[in-house]
């Protein structure tokens, strides 16, 4: 999907939404986090970080699609911030969506301890560059 057509598409669903009074409030909830989120899975989120222990890993021959995407922030929660703004536009969801999707590197393990962590990442390895 055409990068502009996604957030149009996702302003489309937030004054949809808007305008039926939330009487579907879950389903569009969960199109915007979709369409977020599907967008977010591509190099142009990536912040250029990897933790050390996934670093390690790349090193020993494990393949770069073994490790996980960790994104910060939910793309449940980034649906309900978006669906509580008014006067959006193309360039604010663009822009808040990439805030709060880009992602690091991790290890499969470390995704879960940040998860179960309030995303603390003292709680795992350091991040440095990938390169």
């Amino acid at each position: 999907m055409n990068k502009t057509l996604r957030y149009e598409f996702i302003i489309l669903l937030i004054e949809t939404n808007k305008a039926s009074n939330n009487k579907f409030y879950n389903l569009f909830r969960r199109a915007i986090q979709v369409a977020a989120w599907d967008g977010a899975n591509t190099l142009a989120f990536f912040t250029g970080m990897i933790t050390e222990n996934a670093k390690l890993l790349l090193s020993g021959g494990l393949k770069k699609t073994k490790l996980c995407k960790e994104h910060w922030y939910g793309a449940t929660q980034l649906a309900e911030d978006l669906m509580k703004m008014d006067n959006l536009n193309v360039e604010i969801v663009k822009n808040y969506i990439h805030d709060k999707l880009s992602w690091n590197y991790t290890t499969s393990e470390e995704n879960v301890i940040l998860k179960h962590n309030n995303q603390n990442y003292s709680s795992i390895s350091n991040l440095v560059s990938f390169n």
